[in-house]
């Protein structure tokens, strides 16, 4: 068993074998960061309802601030300026005749208008809209659709992900 090669198995299944060891561990916090998030704030269960309602919760606990996420937006908003379809890139499914629901479709509608804009939108919908982006990435990564041939140039995206949900798990964790 020890002399599996993961790097030469994914090069014969992906046609990649040039992985950048810095962007495949992003990658590897991501799982692990995400894995923390579904546990301790969506009680091992995250959908965009369980997300939604955390995120109301802590707003009407008044623990929910612009301080503590507006770099994590800035971010967002200059990773998107260079994408030419946002709507793919935040709905990316390559599957054929595959279409999102009717509510990540309204979600991304909403989304790219305020990413879009230069003003922060409200504290509720700016962190709902990150962790949608959250939320989206890992269902790509996890149900088969994230793109590994191009994981290099989404190493940007994942290092915002990685700190964004550590400040979120953090924030929602604490009590006043």
């Amino acid at each position: 068993m020890n002399t599996f090669d993961p790097k030469n198995w994914l090069a014969r299944h992906t046609g990649v074998d040039n992985y950048d060891i810095e962007t495949l561990a992003h990658v590897l916090w991501f799982t692990l960061i995400w894995n923390r998030f579904e546990l301790k704030i969506c009680d091992r269960s995250a959908s965009m309802d369980v997300i939604d309602s955390k995120v109301a919760a802590e707003n009407d606990a008044e623990r929910l601030h612009w301080d503590d996420f507006e770099n994590f937006w800035r971010a967002f908003q200059k990773e998107v300026e260079t994408v030419d379809d946002l709507h793919y890139y935040l709905l990316s499914d390559p599957r054929p005749n595959s279409r999102p629901n009717d509510t990540e479709q309204r979600r991304v509608d909403e989304l790219i208008p305020m990413l879009q804009k230069k003003q922060l939108p409200d504290v509720v919908d700016g962190v709902k809209a990150m962790l949608f982006i959250a939320y989206r990435v890992r269902n790509n990564f996890f149900h088969g659709e994230k793109c590994v041939n191009s994981l290099s140039a989404q190493r940007p995206l994942f290092e915002i992900l990685n700190e964004m949900l550590a400040k979120i798990i953090d924030a929602f964790s604490r009590q006043n």
